[in-house]
């Protein structure tokens, strides 16, 4: 087929035949969501999530704390994924990286829980224990 095209088209069949890997890269490229770092969401989060979860006050907050969890992301966080779904209670940075990669279909339930419990772990430190004291 070289033989019998044109003379202008030479220089581009052969840039397809001899570099297939070029031709085909764009469409190999896949996008990998990651969540961010659970433990800092929770450090750079904790008074945005105080503000809106607690509705600023520490009486709602310790009792948000201390109610039993359903689904095993422990409280308060708990609270938060189940009524607050669009992720405002979280810094925008995280909001950001978090909110695609948990919407995500290939995101599983037990990749959800664990960041959950450690966003949780960390957050109780802030919110729960220091109130308790």
């Amino acid at each position: 087929t070289l033989n019998r095209s044109p003379c202008f088209l030479r220089p581009f069949m052969f840039s397809i035949a001899c570099m297939p890997s070029v031709a085909v890269r764009p469409s190999l490229i896949v996008e990998t969501l990651e969540p961010p770092q659970s433990e800092t969401c929770a450090t750079e989060s904790h008074e945005l999530f105080f503000q809106v979860i607690g509705k600023g006050d520490a009486a709602e907050m310790s009792k948000l704390c201390n109610l039993q969890p359903q689904l095993g992301f422990g409280m308060p966080t708990e609270q938060a994924f189940t009524k607050h779904r669009q992720f405002k209670w979280l810094a925008d940075s995280c909001k950001k990286q978090l909110s695609p990669w948990w919407k995500d279909l290939s995101t599983s339930y037990n990749q959800k829980l664990q960041w959950a419990k450690g966003f949780n772990a960390k957050l109780r430190e802030f919110l729960c224990d220091l109130l308790q004291k």
